[in-house]
């Protein structure tokens, strides 16, 4: 991942968090040296998710896409027409 900051959103429904990667908790990980253990800032619910880069999309991201302006990370319903499947036609 880089360095610039990328949406989140805490998974757990009940918090409802969504924000800047560099906004969530971290610690060492006890059980696995050299790993963090990674948090909602808001409720501390250690499930997170990347959201989709369109602007007041907060689905996962669930596509990486070069683009001429840089990496793009979509859901299914913003993966760039090129990588969609064709339509059936009937």
């Amino acid at each position: 991942m880089s360095d610039k900051p990328y949406k989140m959103a805490c998974s757990d429904d009940n918090c409802g968090w969504i924000g800047d990667s560099n906004k969530i908790l971290t610690a060492p990980d006890p059980f696995n040296p050299g790993q963090d253990l990674r948090a909602c800032p808001d409720c501390r619910y250690q499930t997170l998710h990347t959201c989709c880069d369109e602007p007041l999309c907060y689905n996962q991201d669930t596509c990486g896409t070069p683009t001429p302006t840089g990496y793009r990370r979509t859901c299914g319903k913003h993966v760039p027409k090129l990588w969609r499947s064709p339509s059936p036609t009937t």
